[in-house]
């Protein structure tokens, strides 16, 4: 896993010169603060637009379907990636607005992504799209995602047929209504017209249908029941280099 350390800069800090050194301290200032005074520089979120950054993840309604189409007896299980925006390095030019001081003249680099900047949960989620979509094409799934937070769902084998079937279905109204959207800073997949006259919203194409992986890996008696399990989830993720927050499965 990619975790640096901060860097130290060796410029040295004085009233006279605290407007002219060549980066700016923001580790509040970086978010927008309606009402609040002006700072002498500006924050830097109000020189970069999220929607910049889009990236795929589950809102409530998504998630709220995906939930509903299931067949009965599935199971769920979330799980946190540790560290998420430790993995994201920053690149060297983006360093001077990323500048935190330290006690008395000491300043340093964080050069990683920063919560609360405004492109960093769509730069990340690059990544985590990336990590979804593999896992779906190896068959895991069905699953959602807001940002490092996941959520893995597994079907009882006795419904795949009919899950899978489904599933196609929605494919091929995805691709009806030509493929991927943006709204702001979110990209998602239009399905059929609900009789409400709403468009349903997809996180994925539905591209891959769901496999028993059942045979994979050990498991017990209980887990033989569904398409995969945690081990399967454990193996792949490692692969990609994907690790878990264990404290919060």
């Amino acid at each position: 896993m990619y975790n640096p350390p901060l860097i130290n800069l060796p410029y040295p800090f004085t009233q006279k010169n605290s407007q002219k050194l060549p980066f700016q301290t923001s580790p509040l200032s970086i978010i927008l603060k309606p009402g609040k005074p002006d700072h002498p520089n500006p924050p830097i979120n109000s020189f970069i637009s999220a929607d910049h950054f889009p990236t795929i993840w589950g809102k409530f309604s998504i998630v709220y379907q995906l939930i509903a189409s299931l067949p009965p007896g599935s199971e769920a299980a979330t799980r946190d990636v540790a560290k998420a925006y430790c993995t994201i390095p920053l690149h060297s030019s983006q360093w001077p607005a990323a500048v935190v001081r330290g006690f008395g003249d000491q300043y340093y680099v964080d050069t990683c992504l920063a919560f609360g900047a405004a492109p960093s949960a769509g730069v990340y989620g690059h990544v985590a799209d990336a990590g979804a979509e593999l896992m779906q094409h190896h068959e895991i799934g069905p699953l959602d995602k807001w940002v490092n937070d996941h959520i893995f769902i597994r079907i009882r084998k006795d419904y795949l047929t009919q899950y899978n079937t489904a599933h196609a279905q929605w494919h091929q109204e995805i691709l009806t209504n030509r493929n991927i959207k943006k709204t702001g800073g979110r990209l998602w997949f239009p399905g059929k017209l609900t009789q409400a006259g709403l468009t349903e919203e997809f996180n994925k194409s539905c591209t891959y249908p769901i496999k028993d992986l059942s045979g994979s890996s050990p498991h017990m008696e209980h887990n033989a029941l569904f398409s995969y399990n945690l081990a399967n989830i454990d193996a792949f993720s490692e692969h990609l280099g994907i690790f878990w927050e264990w404290s919060k499965d």
